[in-house]
């Protein structure tokens, strides 16, 4: 599992850096994955949120800044632009 994630992270900072201005949009097919997706969040937030923004929504309208005790089950990415 750990490795499956770190390849995804991988890809987005492979991605994000070809394409600065793209939005990526995650969510989990079940509960338990976007469970699992909040926990990796939780825990590599710091490192993370040095390169992107991360937003959390309920149903898609309304987006906020990530925040680690909230179940919000979408969440957006975008990275953050380099000085």
């Amino acid at each position: 599992m750990e490795k499956i994630l770190a390849t995804v992270a991988h890809s987005i900072y492979v991605f994000t850096k070809r394409n600065p201005n793209a939005w990526i949009y995650v969510t989990g097919s079940s509960e338990s994955r976007i469970r699992l997706y909040r926990m990796a969040l939780n825990k590599y937030f710091e490192e993370i949120n040095d390169n992107f923004f991360v937003y959390t929504s309920l149903d898609g309208d309304k987006w906020d800044l990530f925040e680690s005790n909230t179940k919000h089950p979408l969440f957006l990415i975008q990275k953050k632009y380099e000085d």
